[in-house]
Order: structure tokens, then sequence, then C-alpha cells
């Protein structure tokens, strides 16, 4: 088909590909799955592989449950599958993401778009844990490679795929759902009538089905996209971060050579009547900011992707520097060492490159776990921050599903009563107490402390 066509004159691509996996493959043995969404994920993964069910409503889409079910299935291994899964969809990706800047500019233009994607901190990160946004962003790219090749040659039927592509899209990630009503707004204005209609009604497939499930079920169309913690402004300087935090996350992500050109891109608005390309990343970047300013987003720096990826047009329209760097190797390698620079100088959580754990005592706990406990013995999971306390969560899983973990949502009140609550119902228990949480145990009976660190305490109780 000519929208996969790679020819062996692009062995450049797919040597890139190709050490690109090799090298992720060999970092998933020396890096860690720190984040609490990916943790979750992958146990609703595993509880759907073990007991599959069809998922017609909820707070997140359900497709990438499916894939992480599905992954552990072919592969039985709980912390790993899916993290092989998540490698292979990010250097899949790559092919799409060239053919369609190929198609839009040169392939010289191409290469570097996919260099830019392919390395950018944030980006690479995310593929390397179980989160959403790595198959999301192949659909993404292969909706946006048909969309470009439907939008030159008026064929229905590459229209449909590419709708039917976004439609699992954003049974994927929600990012989809307005991703569809800009380029929808976008081919208008390009006057391509016929495919704006035929894309937006297969496009729309997944997210028809999802408000009708949810309104069957809860009685409100739009469940998934209302059940968020509103983060309120609390005053001026809050604001400032709030309106700052995306843009910046994009210049973390794609480097300040690029984003230079972006800026440029985003006032090129000759080009809004002639590309479909433009309008969708200027909207997907305004909402971003109306989301965050508003509270009504997390300020994860990986959710800047999608604009990362919508962005790699406005990079090489019509701007001579960058024909320079597509012609210069060391400009080039210039370009992409600053992106790393920033992520390194800059390095809060969710922004380097390498998911690590940064407290070593947790890698220690978990070790002394593993060797203690027993086949499906109840543990307690006090809250110790997201990232530790999931971490904890995910390497004991395969030795024990019944945990009760706390997350940072809870009040001190509530964590005490949900503490109680475990300790009165169950026996033989493991506690994992943050040390501020220490006078919990005061009360308990034949309590043994088995670790103890400056941030954590571990305790074997028996209540028999």
């Amino acid at each position: 088909m000519k929208a996969f066509n790679i020819s062996y004159s692009h062995k450049r691509l797919h040597i890139f590909v190709l050490i690109l996996f090799v090298l992720k493959f060999i970092l998933l043995f020396f890096t860690q799955t720190v984040d609490a969404d990916a943790v979750t994920r992958t146990q609703l993964g595993h509880q759907m592989m073990m007991s599959p069910r069809f998922i017609y409503e909820g707070i997140w889409a359900p497709i990438h449950i499916y894939l992480t079910g599905f992954s552990i299935w072919l592969y039985p291994d709980i912390i790993l599958s899916p993290r092989i899964m998540n490698v292979i969809f990010s250097c899949l990706t790559l092919y799409p993401i060239y053919l369609f800047l190929k198609r839009e500019f040169t392939a010289k233009d191409a290469f570097i778009g996919v260099l830019i994607f392919a390395l950018s901190p944030i980006i690479f990160r995310t593929s390397l844990i179980n989160l959403s946004e790595t198959s999301f962003y192949l659909f993404l790219a292969i909706g946006m490679n048909l969309l470009s090749i439907s939008y030159k040659s008026f064929k229905s039927v590459i229209t449909i795929l590419a709708g039917l592509c976004f439609s699992v899209a954003a049974g994927i990630r929600f990012e989809a759902w307005p991703l569809i009503l800009f380029l929808g707004l976008s081919l208008l204005l390009t006057k391509q009538w016929k495919n704006a209609f035929i894309f937006g009604l297969s496009a729309s497939l997944f997210p028809l089905f999802w408000i009708i499930g949810n309104y069957y079920t809860y009685g409100d169309m739009f469940h998934s996209i209302r059940a968020v913690n509103v983060l309120e402004v609390t005053d001026w300087e809050n604001l400032l971060r709030k309106v700052w935090f995306f843009p910046f996350m994009l210049l973390i992500s794609i480097g300040p050579f690029f984003l230079l050109s972006i800026i440029k891109g985003f006032t090129n608005f000759k080009k809004l009547i002639s590309s479909p390309w433009i309008l969708p990343p200027i909207l997907f970047f305004l909402l971003l900011i109306y989301k965050s300013v508003t509270g009504t987003i997390v300020h994860h720096p990986r959710f800047i992707g999608t604009l990362t990826l919508l962005c790699l047009p406005l990079i090489f329209q019509e701007n001579s520097w960058i024909k320079r760097i597509s012609t210069n190797f060391n400009l080039q390698a210039l370009g992409i060492s600053l992106t790393l620079l920033l992520s390194i100088i800059y390095n809060t959580d969710g922004v380097s490159p390498l998911p690590l754990v940064k407290n070593k005592s947790v890698l220690d706990v978990t070790k002394t776990l593993e060797t203690e406990l027993k086949k499906d013995q109840d543990i307690f999971i006090d809250f110790i921050g997201w990232d530790n306390s999931y971490y904890i969560s995910l390497e004991l899983y395969p030795i024990t599903k019944n945990q009760s973990i706390m997350d940072g949502y809870n009040s001190e009140l509530q964590l005490k009563e949900k503490f109680d609550h475990f300790h009165n119902n169950l026996k033989t228990q493991y506690l994992i107490l943050s040390i501020n949480h220490k006078e919990w145990v005061y009360e308990l009976n034949n309590v043994k402390l088995i670790f103890e660190s400056p941030d954590m305490l571990v305790y074997k109780t028996n209540n028999d």
C-alpha cells in the first residue's frame, strides 16, 4: 500500500529504528516503572487478562487496558511485557511519522522530524513504562499519514481509514476527541467538504459509543471528562505557573532550535486555508493552556507529547534555517543535544529521559519484602510519594494482589481510617508506613519491625 511504502533507499531510517529498539530494550532492565498511572494500568491490564470483560463506561478509555492484558497473555510477565509492547509501539510510530513528513515536505525533513520525536526526552521516557500515550501516538501518527494521503488524493476509503485510526486513538486517550474536531474544522477551512464529513463520521465511532455507555451507566454523557479533581488558582504566582507549564514542557520536549520554528509556524496564518496541519496544534495548545489555568488537567510533563507530534509539520513550514539544519549533521546534533541537555538540567519528575527510582531505600524495602512475603498475603502500603508507593505495589503484585495502597488524594484522617480498617479486618499483615505515621503501630500487638529507613518503616503483624 502506498501509504506505507518505505523503499530500501530509506535504510538510515531502518538502521536508526533498529538501534533505538535495541537501546530501549536494554534500558528496560536498568529502569523502573515509577509512574502511578502506569502501575494502575498494568494492574488493570492483568485483571483484564485474568477475567476478560467488555468495557463501555468509566474514567479511562479501554483500548490500552485491552492491549496491556493482551501483552501479558502473550508473555506472562506482569511487569516486563507491557513495557516491551510500548517499546515496540514507540519504534513503529516512527514509520508513519516519516512517511507523513516526507509527503508534506522532503525526505531529509522527515528524518529530522523522526529524530526530534524519537529523542524527545519526555517521549523517550514515556515509551519505557506502561503508559497509554505511546500506543496513542502510534494510531495518531498512522491517522495523520492516511489523512495526508486522502487530502491530496480525495480517496474516500483512505479518509475512512484515517477516521478509524483516530477513533481507535480516541479509545486510548481522550485527547483524540478535540483533535477530531480540530482536524475536521481544518478540513472545512481548506474546503475539503467531503473529506471533513467522512472523516468526522468515521472518527466519531468510539466517542459516540463511549458517551452512550456513560449516559446509560451514570446518566452523564461526559462522566469521564468531568471526573477530574479541579486544582484552583490560589494566587498570581500560581496562575503564572499554570500558564507557563505547558509552553515550558514543549521547550523541554522539542528543544530551543525547533521551538523557535514552531513559534514562527504558529504565526503563519496564510497557511490556515491551504494546509490542514496548522490549525490543530494551535487550537490544541490553547486548549492545554485553558485546562491548565482552570485546574482541570494535572501537570504531567508527558501530556506535552501529543502537541509535540502535532507541531512537527510547523517546524518545516518555509523555514530556511531549518533547511540548513537538514543538510548539516553538526547542526542536527547540536539541536538534539540542546534538547537532551535541557532535560538533564531541569531534572524534575517526568522530564528526565530515564524513569528511575530516586529513593534507594524503596529498592531495598522491595527486595526485603520479596523474600518475606508469601503468596497472597495482605499488605498495607502507606503514601510515601506517588512514584515510591506505586513502584512498591507493582513489584510486589506478582506475589500478592491483596494490597491496600494509599494515594496522595487522601487526607490524614482518611489515611488513618483506611489503616484501621485494614488492620481490624485482616490477620497476617505487612505494613509499609511513612515515617510520619509511625505512631499508628503503638496501638497494635505482635508487631515486628523488619525494615527501617529515614522515610519509611516496614512491620510484620499477626492478629491470631
